[in-house]
């Protein structure tokens, strides 16, 4: 017996890879310009005088670079790989933010007591 809904579900295969192409390389614009504004501003605050290791550097650097090349690839990779990829690199960039508020605060605070 055929359904109609095998009809459908074939012909709306197409147009969902797309948009989800679509998706992925907006995700990817999304992952660009966080790691670019973060390594900005983790430069504008060493040159505030603030004490920041080069480590700092490399996660955004990771989150920069995986945006890009979520960029350039998206309809080669609309797989769950992709997807985990992005979500991984989303919370690391986000346990480097809060890690790098709290040492930061902690460098503001010393300065404020040395004042």
């Amino acid at each position: 017996r055929f359904s109609g809904v095998t009809g459908v579900q074939t012909c709306a295969l197409p147009i969902s890879v797309f948009f989800i192409s679509i998706f992925m390389f907006l995700l990817g614009i999304m992952l660009l310009v966080l790691g670019v504004t973060q390594i900005y501003l983790i430069n504008k605050s060493r040159r505030a005088g603030l004490i920041i290791n080069g480590y700092f550097f490399v996660i955004p650097a990771i989150v920069a670079f995986l945006g890009l090349f979520i960029m350039v690839n998206p309809f080669t990779f609309v797989n769950v790989t992709v997807i985990i990829l992005f979500g991984v690199s989303s919370l690391v960039y986000g346990v480097a933010n809060i890690i790098r508020y709290f040492v930061i605060k902690n460098q503001e605070s010393n300065a404020r007591k040395n004042i």
